[in-house]
This record gives structure tokens, sequence and C-alpha cells, in this order.
């Protein structure tokens, strides 16, 4: 286990001279503010850097808020007289830069508070990290917190006086790359929003610098880390469309093909499809560099196309896994990317990622030095089969601990690419439980060096999960109840109780729960009416406590109170859609989603939700566009009804569904059942059907055909058998007022089987 360095005694005979130098110190300290009037002065080095003049800043800025009082920064190399705090490369600091250089050799961001006698020194071994060591100091001894962007989002406590106690704290991140994928849509983005100005940085910018993610640093260039391409960066590094037409041959074979229509990669032993692939990864490198990017913060990624890796090439093959999987083939296409990266600049990192069918460590090709691997959450069981609903590092997640172990053992670092907010779940996602364990895990194995997490902007549901993200990321360490109690007491105030109770409920439904994959399906699963009933009571307690706030407090409160009732609908339609097959709750569904689409449309719901994703990932996967289609009076025009019919979809509700088994898939069908799926379709009165084409996915083992049923009950064989996939309404039938669209299915196996997962329509009414 990392061990914690905060208020301990440091290291160095030169440093412990240095602070006897700086004068006696009483008791309580020297003055920095004493009752709301200035006493002391921030003091940067001449010439300031921008990073220690913005530090300064922050600082004058906290300070005045928190007493009232404004201190004066000064540039200057002579400390003085008098209580000041001392920021940066100052010569005041060089005994602490010493020591801290002495305590953290190899991390870029570590930092220093220390303070004896009559002098604070904040200092850092990077530009960056003296901002971090302001905000550290801001954080710890004034009590400030940065909960959600803009000044509305911070809690601010009030004093009088400020003293200089005596401290030594030393500290660095344990993961060095800190980066999400999204904190803020445009939508919030925008000036009246978590945009609002503030010191120079829209309010969301500023929220990502205060909390120690490595993504767009200000002022210092050399700081950032720069990512070459993506988890996903084949198709970025080795585009099929600029290559493929010339170079056949640097991509796989599959079906036939090269390059395949279908499951596009590299050929992942052919060395000059590796030349290339690092040559244009090196253009993106030298573009870096111009930047101001330095390489022991560029990482160039080896990561193949969403989906399965699939080969027919027989050198490729030879390096399939005793597993199945084909990790070893990624890794020897990104060993040789590697060597010839690493040739011209060795101190970049090549990033594995392990993902799909290459998750597994590999068995007969190792990765090169000075490469590292990134496991995402993915929960395709040719993957990880991983479960959101439990710890990575416990037995429900056995395969991804395992492997992680594995890989720490035979690569030089490890990162994880985790779904903490997850792209169909916009309601609450509870990861508490699993972060506190998993933190700690990760550093323990000495490799940890990553996190890559996917996170959506989802402020009013999510925002806890942001903030420890950010936290665990620097101290995996940290004791996650406390910051949780801390959390909910200086956010939301007079509603602290109530809120934290809500969180710890929520976290005990995941906790409870056997799985989650992440699809919006589960949703009630966590969401059942017993939960939803004690978060709306406290919820409401909350609510009603809004009076007695603060703007600050009530604002950040109010999204989390929104954010709440939002979900509160969607778990309630979502439970009706799943369970219900009474044709009357179609309309009770809608009802409920026009009340969740009310708040995303408000300014309050552009706050709490990524609104967009909430309308297309999860609602939207939750039957909304499928269920509002009237396919019993479509008037004229052209229309499209798709349908994902997981538990029956939309469709029972159109419809009828008789044998078959609601699945969260789609409809199964048991050994050697019949099933029927009966969807009546009209136009509106005094139009008719003019065309109709129809699509079904899956089913193709079974034997099925597709009719049309008019007025006199005449039954009409549109297809037969599982082709075509697209099929048309017979000339016979165009004109047809209405019909009944009839599915028959019959699966001759003795075992149950899905059969089909989706339904698509696309009609033109004319009169």
């Amino acid at each position: 286990m990392r061990p914690r360095i905060s208020a301990v005694v440091i290291c160095g005979l030169a440093l412990a001279q240095a602070c006897q130098a700086a004068g006696p110190t009483s008791k309580r300290g020297a003055s920095l503010v004493r009752d709301g009037l200035a006493t002391g002065r921030i003091i940067a080095p001449a010439p300031p850097t921008a990073a220690e003049w913005f530090a300064a800043e922050e600082l004058q800025s906290y300070i005045r808020k928190v007493t009232g009082a404004s201190l004066p920064i000064v540039a200057t190399n002579a400390p003085g007289s008098g209580a000041a705090v001392v920021v940066g490369d100052h010569p005041h600091n060089r005994p602490v830069i010493e020591a801290l250089r002495e305590r953290y050799p190899d991390k870029h961001e570590a930092l220093a508070v220390v303070a004896q006698g009559d002098k604070l020194s904040l200092v850092s071994t990077a530009e960056t990290g003296k901002l971090y060591a302001a905000w550290d100091w801001i954080e710890h001894q004034l009590g400030v917190r940065w909960f959600f962007p803009t000044e509305s989002g911070e809690y601010v406590p009030k004093r009088r006086s400020i003293v200089i106690e005596p401290i030594e704290r030393f500290d660095a991140p344990h993961a060095d790359w800190r980066a999400c994928s999204v904190w803020t849509t445009a939508a919030q983005q925008e000036p009246g929003r978590y945009g609002r100005m503030e010191h120079g940085f829209e309010g969301w910018r500023l929220f990502r610098h205060r909390t120690r993610t490595t993504d767009y640093l200000p002022f210092a260039p050399q700081d950032r880390w720069y990512s070459v391409g993506s988890p996903q960066a084949y198709g970025m590094l080795l585009p099929v469309g600029t290559y493929g037409k010339d170079h056949p041959e640097w991509f796989n074979r599959w079906e036939g093909k090269q390059p395949p229509e279908q499951r596009i990669h590299v050929n992942f032993t052919h060395p000059q499809a590796a030349a290339q692939y690092a040559h244009n990864a090196l253009q993106y490198v030298e573009t870096a560099r111009e930047r101001g990017y330095v390489p022991e913060r560029i990482v160039v990624w080896n990561g193949p196309n969403d989906g399965v890796v699939s080969c027919e090439l027989a050198p490729n093959r030879a390096l399939t896994d005793d597993d199945g999987s084909v990790t070893s083939m990624v890794i020897h296409f990104g060993n040789e990317v590697a060597a010839r990266i690493r040739a011209e600049y060795p101190e970049i990192t090549v990033v594995h990622h392990a993902y799909s069918n290459h998750s597994t460590a590999p068995d007969k090709v190792m990765p090169a030095r000075g490469t590292g691997v990134v496991l995402a959450h993915w929960v395709g069981k040719e993957s990880f089969a991983y479960n959101h609903a439990q710890p990575g590092f416990s037995d429900a997640n056995a395969t991804y601990r395992d492997q992680w172990h594995r890989w720490a053992k035979i690569t030089d670092h490890v990162g994880c690419k985790p779904y903490y907010g997850h792209y169909n779940w916009c309601t609450p996602f509870p990861m508490i439980t699993q972060m506190a364990r998993d933190f700690p895990a990760m550093a323990d194995t000495g490799k940890f060096r990553y996190v890559r997490a996917q996170v959506h902007s989802h402020w009013g549901t999510q925002s806890f999960t942001f903030y420890l993200l950010a936290k665990l990321s620097w101290d995996p360490y940290l004791d996650v109840d406390r910051l949780l109690h801390d959390y909910c007491t200086k956010a939301f105030g007079p509603a602290g109780e109530q809120i934290e109770q809500y969180y710890r409920a929520l976290q005990a439904g995941m906790d409870a729960l056997p799985y989650v994959g992440g699809r919006p399906h589960e949703i009630p699963r966590l969401l059942t009416p017993g939960i939803i009933a004690q978060c709306d009571r406290l919820i409401d307690e909350a609510e009603s406590k809004l009076a007695d706030m603060d703007p600050a407090t009530r604002w950040r409160t109010r999204i989390v109170i929104e954010g709440w009732r939002a979900s509160a609908l969607i778990g309630k339609a979502a439970g009706l859609f799943i369970a219900s097959r009474d044709a009357g709750d179609r309309q009770r569904i809608l009802d409920l989603y026009d009340e969740v689409e009310e708040i995303l449309d408000s300014e309050w719901g552009a706050l709490a939700f990524e609104t967009k994703l909430v309308k297309k990932r999860t609602i939207g996967n939750l039957g909304r566009r499928a269920l509002s289609k009237n396919l019993a009076a479509l008037a004229p025009g052209d229309h499209r009804y798709h349908d994902d019919l997981a538990f029956g979809g939309a469709t029972k509700f159109h419809g009828s569904i008789h044998g078959f088994e609601p699945d969260a898939w789609g409809l199964k069908l048991g050994a050697q059942a019949h099933g029927t799926i009966d969807v009546p379709i009209a136009a509106a009165p005094g139009h008719r059907i003019e065309q109709m084409s129809i699509q079904l996915e899956g089913g193709a083992e079974v034997d099925r055909r597709v009719l049309a049923i008019t007025d006199d009950g005449a039954a009409h064989v549109i297809c037969e058998g599982p082709e075509p996939e697209i099929t048309v309404l017979p000339p016979g039938l165009v004109g047809a007022p209405r019909i009944t669209l009839r599915i028959e299915a019959a699966n001759p196996r003795s075992q149950a089987m899905l059969t089909f997962t989706s339904l698509s329509l696309d009609i033109t009414i004319a009169k």
C-alpha cells in the first residue's frame, strides 16, 4: 500500500535549518488576516510565471471570499518580514523544493505545503503543480470545496481570521494521467450556465483544473497529456479509406475479403502496416511537440476499431491465444509500432487497449518494455463480462480482477477505462462501493498509472461520481464514507442529511443487485417502486429546506432535486414498459415521458442532464419513439417505425405477442415452441397504404414467415424462411386502408433460443 504524507515531519536538514531561520513562531502562528483586516502578503518570485501569478490570484480571491480581506500580491525575490504566502520557485522556497524532489523524484506534479514561522511555502515540481499546491491549501486549510462548475458550485466557509498554522504536507498524484471523456455539453457551456466566466476561464474549464484532471491544462503545455488516437485508434492512424485501395495487404481479411466490408482492422503481422501506423502517429507527435507537449506525457494508442477483432490470415491466426482471444495478435502489432516510435522518442508510451476479444492477457506475445495497457470495464462475454453492480476487484468480476493482476506482471503500466457514468444511464448510477474498493486495489499493484473514465454530464444524478473520481485518481486510499458526508454536508447545507441518505439508499440498492450490464432496460432493477418511494420522501424533505439555504446551496440542491424527479419518472415509465402487456399503458408511459422531457427542456434540466443523450440512449431505447408512432391511424407521408424488441418492446402495446418469452435482448422461443406477433397497421381515414417494407433482425435459425391479413380475413404470405432480410408489401396489397402484419416463428431446436431482436417498418401513406 502506498503511504500517504500529510502533516508529517519531512526529511532534510537544509529544510529544517531554513524553517528555523524564518524566525520564531507563536503557538498560533502568524496572521494573514486578523478580524477581517489583511495583515499579510502573497509573494510570487520576480518575474513570476503565468502559473505562479494565477496561483497567487487564486489565493487572494479565496482569502477574500472567506474573510472579506484582500491580501496584496507582490512579485519580489526577497521574502521580507511579516506573514506571507510564498508561491512557486521563489528563493525562499528552495529548501522545500529540494526536499520535495527527494521525496518524489519521479512524480511530475508533486506538491508541498510547508509552513514555519511567518511564511507559508506552496511549491511543486511542475508549473501546473504550483496551482495544485495553492488549491490544496485553499481546500485543506481554508475549507473551500468545488462541487459543481462556477462560483455557485463552490462551498466557501466564512471566518474573520487566518493564521499560518504549522504544516508540512508533501503529496503527489497516484495516477499520472487522469482523464474523463466529457464533463459538460455545449448547452451546459453557455454563459448563463456552467460557462459563466470566473478568473478568466469558463466555469466548467476552471472546475476541471481545480479538480486536478490532466485534460487541457492552462499555462503550461509541458504539463499536459496528449493522446495520439483513442482506444479505437486504427481507423484514425491507418484508415482503410486512405490506404485500402493501394495497400489491401495492410488490413485484415474476413469473410474472404481483404480489406473486409465489416470488422475492419489492420493486418497485425504486416511490418509495413505497422511502419505506416507509426509514421502517421509520429506526425501527430511532431505537431504536439510544436505546441509544447513533451514526450514523457504523450501516449500513442494501440487500439483496434470497435467490435470483435477477426482475421483469416494464417500468420495472424497463429497468434490466437490459448483462451481463444486475439490479444497476442494485437500486442504483436503494438510492439512493432512501439519499436518504431520509441526509436525516435524513447520517452513516449504506447498503450494497448484491453477490450472486446483482446482483453485478457496474452500467452504468445508479451508487451514490449515501455508499453502500458488500459483495461476497459466491458460487459461482452468475449471480454471481461464486466458486472457494474459490483466492484471490479470482487468475486463477481473475477475475470477482470485476475486479468488486471496478469497484465500488471507483464507490462510497465496499467490503467482503467471505467464506465462510471454509463452512456445508457442518465438516472443515478451508484458507483461509491465499487470505486472505494477498486482504486486501492489498483494502487496496491504498484503499476497503476492511468484513469481514462467514461462519464457523461448528468450533474443532477451523478455529480458525486465526478467528485469521487477526481479525488481517488489523485489518492486511491481516501476514506470514501468521509468524503460522501463532507460532500453532502457542505454542498447541500440544511438538506445535507437527506441528500446523503438518498445517495446511500441508491448505493444500497445497487449493491444488492446481482448484475448490471448498463442497458437502460435494467434501470427498473435499481429504481424499484420501493426505492422510488424512499427517494421521493428524502428528496421531498430536501426540497422543503430550500427556503433556508443561501442562493448557491439552493442552486446545487435544485439541480439534484430535478435530476431525481426526472429519474423517478423514467424509473416508473421503464418499469411499465418492461413489465406491462396492457395496451392501455402505452399512453401512461408516453405521459410519463412527456413529463421527463418537460424537465429536460427546462433550465434545470439543461443543468442536470446531457439532455440529447437522455432522449436518444435512455428513453429513446426504452421505446419513446416507437410508442409515439400511432400505427392505427397513420397520416399521409413517410413513416419509420423501429422497435428494439427487448421484453416485447413497443410492439406489444401496438399489437399482440404470443408464444414468445420476453428477454432482455429480444424475444425468445422455447424448445419446439411456436410464436406469433400481430401488428395492426392502418392509414388515417380516407387514405391508404401505398408502400411498406419490413425488416426483422435475428431469427435466422428459426422457421418463420411474414403475412399480411386483410379486412376480409385473408392471409397473404409476404415471405417465408430467413431470407430476404428486408421484405416488401406485395403489389396486390398496395392500396389497402389497413392490414395486420403477422410474423410467425417456430423453433425446431430442442433448446430455447433468442429469435427476433428488432422490428423495422418503413411505411408510405397516400390519399
